[in-house]
């Protein structure tokens, strides 16, 4: 038998060696930003975050790894660090910027819509309703489910629909802190003349008064590729100079220099004017969360149906693959597969006809097997995201 100092030493010893292991959310977050790129501080906060002696400091972790990767539109990853934050009960440690269980599921649900996951987006919100008495996030929550009807739009009559739904909301006053952006999507889909003008009297310092300008372009988000419009959209400008027109790249030589930013970036509660860049540099740095939604147990299917999953798994790997561009001139497709393949990228394209009867080319490189094409385009200076 051992005597019992020796135990009590050797309990000790295990005491100081857990605490050696654990260390603080603060200086985890202190490390991180002081890298010198916005992966790099993504990438420290995740390989230590499990090492934070307190769950409010890992909440508080998650929610600055979401807001980084949100603003760095990768918007998955960002979806998936604010799901995370919200696993974990209570508030941020203090000295971290408060997030509500509220504003996370927000927040998770504007990335799943950057993604275009409408069905994680829909959940997210409708988990939001149930419990929500903040009126500007019911307003957000009010203005995404709107977008995601409009995605899942078949015909001209179900785009209508959803016009006739925003158009009510131009007079609520619940509605008053998106109006920008119910005015620029009202314009955006439709074109009318009227929706612009009130856009450019009411909101001129806004990001969608900027777009609409041609002083900014739309980000390079599946969700703004796959809303239907009943108008051309020739005059709108993408990130991408190999999405723009001869005449977009001679306007854009006599004009100011635009930044890419997404209406829905306004809406993640950054003020009038302020705008979103698509490379956050290091002094953007700010806070967020992540988790995987969790998928229902097929325990009780039967084999026949497991059998089916399993023949169809294979197939559905084949077919991910990261999108670079979307465009309605096959030419400008043909270009930025060009560049791509000048920077060792196998980049292809496959048409699309949306239900307006519009045609666009969109433009891939498949996925290797470790996963790491999207991280590859984008050191390589692509913007792009992942799709099936």
């Amino acid at each position: 038998m051992f005597p019992r100092k020796f135990i009590l030493t050797c309990t000790a010893a295990a005491l100081v060696s857990v605490q050696a292991f654990s260390v603080s959310a603060v200086s985890v977050r202190d490390e991180a930003l002081a890298k010198d790129s916005v992966q790099d501080t993504i990438d420290y906060i995740n390989s230590h975050i499990s090492s934070v002696d307190s769950a409010s400091g890992k909440r508080g972790l998650w929610c600055i790894a979401g807001n980084l990767q949100e603003l760095s539109m990768d918007w998955m990853e960002a979806a998936k660090s604010y799901l995370q934050a919200l696993r974990i009960s209570g508030e941020n440690e203090s000295g971290f910027e408060p997030y509500s269980v509220d504003r996370l599921r927000i927040a998770a649900a504007r990335c799943f819509l950057n993604c275009c996951d409408l069905e994680n987006a829909e959940l997210n919100l409708k988990a939001f309703a149930n419990s929500s008495k903040d009126e500007n996030l019911a307003a957000l929550s009010n203005l995404y489910s709107v977008w995601i009807m409009l995605c899942r739009s078949e015909s001209a009559t179900d785009i209508k629909a959803s016009l006739e739904k925003l158009k009510s909301y131009l007079d609520m006053d619940s509605m008053k802190s998106v109006r920008s952006s119910v005015l620029f999507t009202l314009w955006y889909i439709s074109g009318e003349k009227k929706y612009s003008d009130s856009l450019e009297k009411n909101h001129p310092r806004s990001v969608e008064c900027a777009i609409m300008k041609d002083k900014a372009s739309l980000s390079a988000a599946p969700f703004w590729y796959f809303v239907p419009r009943l108008v051309d959209e020739a005059y709108l400008s993408y990130p991408s100079d190999a999405g723009f027109t001869d005449e977009q790249k001679m306007s854009e030589k006599k004009s100011p220099e635009k930044t890419s930013v997404s209406t829905q970036g306004v809406q993640s509660g950054k003020n009038e004017g302020e705008k979103s860049s698509v490379k956050p540099s290091s002094d953007d740095k700010k806070s967020a969360q992540t988790a995987t939604p969790s998928k229902k147990d097929s325990s009780g299917e039967n084999s026949t149906k497991s059998a089916k999953k399993e023949e169809k798994a294979p197939e559905k790997k084949k077919l991910e693959r990261e999108q670079l561009g979307l465009f309605r001139n096959l030419a400008n497709a043909q270009a930025l597969i060009e560049q791509a393949k000048s920077k060792g990228f196998n980049a292809y394209y496959f048409p699309e006809t949306r239900a307006s009867g519009t045609t666009y080319y969109i433009v891939v490189v498949d996925e290797n097997e470790e996963g790491t094409m999207g991280r590859r385009l984008r050191a390589a200076g692509f913007d792009c995201y992942p799709i099936e």
